[in-house]
Formats: structure tokens, C-alpha cells, sequence
């Protein structure tokens, strides 16, 4: 690790040192969906401002197939982590939960999936945009979308500059923590910079095809970077979730995977994500 993200790892440290508790001034609301008549009307959201007037760069986040919650119906860890990062880092966070107001509580162990990374979720992500866009709070050209797994598929696709240049808004950055990457596709531009991190060793969302998509994108003069994390599985950034075999899973050969925190990773994406963000999200 650099000179650099190791400080940034320091201050992002100190800034997780707070992220099992609720954030301040963290509020519940429902936000506009974009589904229309086939999908719900609403979507949950948590939305949390750093200290001072604005206005703020903003991250939407979106979590993966599991959900946002923990099993007592609170935010996750992995979720209050990345907030208060993101919020010590200086930026309005808005949280979306794309499964409540689908009465859904989780996708990962469905064969066929309610919602889709591709269409639904990517609808909900520009749903936040759109929403944050709206704000006199929120600097509307500094919105980036941050992704994990099944969410990250939805970063993945939220960026693609076919669907931004449809829109009449897009975000600046994203960054796809273990995406499902499409195999075979060589077609893949994004409207703005995009970072994957992936674990090397994840057979959950294996990192091979986004290798492959970030370097054709890359050859085409894309802004795609791609960081893979030796000895790493899925999950590796999720605090206190020790490494462990997952099992009932239907669109995973063998239906078996392992998941779990790497520290080494984790300190290393605690710093390498904000550093990238500071990059394009700056005022």
C-alpha cells in the first residue's frame, strides 16, 4: 500500500471506529421509484449529511442480494461501515434499499430473481439520482453510485453510457465492489470512471470477466481500473464476518461458495475507494 492510502486508510479507520452505531442524523424516507406501473411506487432509502451547510458531493449506495439489513432489521455492518466513511470523507449519503417496498427480503437464494441487477435496480439507482438531483444540499454534477455484489452489477449497469446518454442525468464516478460481469460482452463503455475491486479467489462473482471487460475498455481509451486482492473471497471488506462456506445458492455452479472479511483488503479498499472518489467528486 502507498504512502498515501495507508493515510487515508488511517482517517477511514477512525472513521469506522463510529460505523456500528446509527449515523448522525441518519433519516428514514421514501424516495420515487422509476419502475412505473409495473413496480413499486416508492423505494426506502436512509439518507445521512456530513457536518455544515452544503452544498455536498453526494454517494449513493446499493446493497447486494442479501439486502440492507441484518437479521434484527437494522442496517448491516457492512452498510454503517461504508457511511461512515463516506460521511467523514465529506459526502451526503443516500442508502437505497431496493428490496422492502417489493416485499422482498433477499434474492441471493431465488433461481428467478424479482427484481434484476440490469433493469429494476439500475432504474432504482437512477431513481436516487434523480431524487438527489433535487436537492439544493447535494452538488447535482458530483453524484457517484457505489455497488456491492448483486448492487455492484447494478453500478456496473447504471454507468453504461448507453443508458446514462438516454437519461438526462448521470452519475460522475462509480465504484463496483465484486460485480457479476457479463461474459462475452465487448461492447461495455461507461459514461465516467469506474474501479472494481474484487476478491482473487471469489467464486461467487468470479473476477475474471470484469478482468476482461476493464481491459477492452481500457483499449478503447475507457476509464476503467480494476484491483483484484490476492487470497481474497467475496465479502472481503464486510467487518467482523469471519470467512465461512455459503451454501443454497442457484446460480452458482456447485451451489457453494465461501465468503468472509480479509483484513489486508479491507484496510486496503478502506482507503483505495475514498482516495478515488476524492478524484471526482471534488468541489
Amino acid at each position: 500500500m502507498s504512502r498515501v492510502l495507508a493515510w487515508l486508510a488511517l482517517l477511514a479507520w477512525a472513521a469506522v471506529g463510529s460505523a456500528l452505531a446509527p449515523a448522525l442524523g441518519q433519516e428514514r424516507i421514501e424516495i420515487p421509484s422509476r419502475e412505473g406501473i409495473a413496480g413499486p411506487a416508492t423505494l426506502v432509502a436512509f439518507l445521512s449529511k456530513p457536518p455544515g451547510p452544503g452544498p455536498f458531493p453526494a454517494v449513493v449506495m446499493l446493497h447486494g442480494c442479501g439486502g440492507a439489513y441484518n437479521p434484527q432489521g437494522m442496517l448491516n455492518r457492512r452498510q454503517k461501515q461504508w457511511e461512515a466513511v463516506f460521511l467523514a470523507a465529506g459526502y451526503l449519503v443516500l442508502q437505497l434499499d431496493s428490496f422492502t417496498t417489493r416485499d422482498i427480503k433477499q434474492i441471493c437464494t431465488l433461481s428467478s430473481r424479482p427484481v434484476s441487477a440490469g433493469v429494476g435496480r439500475r432504474r432504482d439507482a437512477y431513481a436516487g439520482l434523480a431524487w438527489l438531483s433535487t436537492r439544493s444540499d447535494v452538488l447535482a454534477d458530483r453524484i457517484a453510485v457505489v455497488g456491492w455484489s448483486n448492487g455492484a452489477s447494478t453500478a456496473v449497469a447504471a454507468m453504461e453510457r448507453r443508458i446514462a446518454d438516454a437519461s438526462d442525468i448521470r452519475f460522475r464516478a462509480a465504484i463496483a465492489f465484486y460485480p457479476g460481469c457479463r461474459v462475452r460482452d465487448d461492447t461495455y463503455k461507461p459514461a465516467g470512471p469506474l474501479l472494481i475491486l474484487s476478491g482473487e479467489l471469489d467464486t461467487w462473482t468470479p473476477p475474471a470477466p470484469c478482468v476482461a471487460m476493464a481491459e477492452r475498455a481500457r483499449n478503447d481509451g475507457e476509464d476503467v481500473q480494476i484491483h483484484l486482492y490476492a487470497g481474497a473471497y467475496h465479502d472481503f471488506d464486510w467487518p467482523g464476518l469471519k470467512p465461512s462456506t455459503r451454501s443454497g445458492l442457484p446460480n452458482v455452479p456447485g451451489g457453494t461458495v465461501t465468503v468472509g472479511v480479509d483484513e489486508p483488503a479491507r484496510a486496503d479498499a478502506l482507503a483505495r475507494a475514498p482516495a478515488f472518489l476524492a478524484r471526482w467528486l471534488a468541489r
